[in-house]
Formats: structure tokens, C-alpha cells, sequence
């Protein structure tokens, strides 16, 4: 039996939170809600889509990434199991459907920040790569970039010349 001079800690008033008080009879999760006009909004109540494109301008003919984008230029977007995955992809798999095994998104505007499925096309590594990079037809150590020494990885085009003599800018 607590004495009449303790405190009882006070249970914060939203059914089922159980966390102590901190304001108002809020605990301070629930307080911090209701000062920001948030309260029964969580973040998590709304769907992975929806979140998806609040970060789309759709007001042009392309649809932008506002998101986080890498220095390439290609957005990021963690869904809700903290998997991190690229845009583009994840916006044609919304609105078109599954990308089959040995396929890549190919932007037909150039922009790698569009969402637009409209502006994308399904097309090999080596395609996408020879599309890329059609005014590049070398690598920077001048062996040239034909389908014998070009090596796709990770949606990008490598040499194998220079793979494997030591020479990859990037090598781990």
C-alpha cells in the first residue's frame, strides 16, 4: 500500500497506450500529436503507396522524384519493412506489374528522376547500358565498350579489360 505523501505515477489517458503521463495526461508521444494536429494520423496507418507518391509532383509530363535521390540522380524509397529500393522500379511494379528476372527499367525520357511508367520500357542490361551510354563508346582506359568486354552489374556497364587487370576505378 503506497503511503499518502508518494505520487502515483499517472497513466496517460489514450486507451491502451499504458505509458506514463507526461502532460496533460498525455504521455509524451501522444502529447507531441495533439500539439501537432497529428493525433490518429501515424505515419504507419497510411499505406506504403500512398506514401510512395506524396513524394511524386505529377504535374508535368514527367513525374518527378522529390524523395531522396542518389548522386546519380536515381531516387531512393525505404518501404515499410525498411527495405531500401530504387524509384523508378518500384513505380513501374505499382501502376504495370512484376519486372521478370533478367530485366531493367529503362528511362525512354533520359530523366532518371520520372515515375512516369509511360516514359519506362522493360529492356535487357545491355540494352539499357548501350542506350545509356550511346554517345560514350569507350571506357576511360579506351578499350571499347562492345558486348565481348563490357560486363553489366548492378545496372551499370564495366570493362573487363580493366576488371581484370587491376584497373576498375571501383574495385573491393
Amino acid at each position: 500500500m503506497p503511503r499518502s505523501w508518494e505520487r502515483q505515477p499517472k497513466i496517460c489517458v489514450i486507451q491502451g497506450c499504458g505509458l506514463p503521463s507526461h502532460s496533460k495526461g498525455h504521455c509524451n508521444t501522444h502529447y507531441r500529436r495533439i500539439l501537432h494536429g497529428v493525433v490518429g494520423t501515424r505515419r504507419y496507418e497510411r499505406t506504403e503507396a500512398e506514401r510512395f507518391w506524396d513524394m511524386v509532383d505529377q504535374s508535368g509530363d514527367c513525374w518527378l522524384w522529390t524523395g531522396y535521390c542518389t548522386p546519380d540522380g536515381y531516387g531512393r524509397f525505404g518501404q515499410s519493412d525498411r527495405k531500401v529500393v530504387v524509384s523508378h522500379r518500384y513505380a513501374y511494379e505499382l501502376v504495370v506489374g512484376s519486372i521478370p528476372e533478367g530485366l531493367t527499367v529503362d528511362h525512354l525520357c533520359q530523366n532518371t528522376r520520372c515515375q512516369n511508367p509511360a516514359h519506362m520500357e522493360l529492356v535487357t542490361a545491355i540494352v539499357n547500358c548501350q542506350r545509356g551510354k550511346a554517345l560514350i563508346t569507350h571506357c576511360p582506359s579506351g578499350h571499347p565498350y562492345d558486348v565481348e568486354n563490357t560486363y553489366h552489374h548492378d545496372g551499370r556497364c564495366h570493362c573487363r579489360t580493366c576488371l581484370k587487370g587491376g584497373r576498375a576505378p571501383h574495385r573491393k
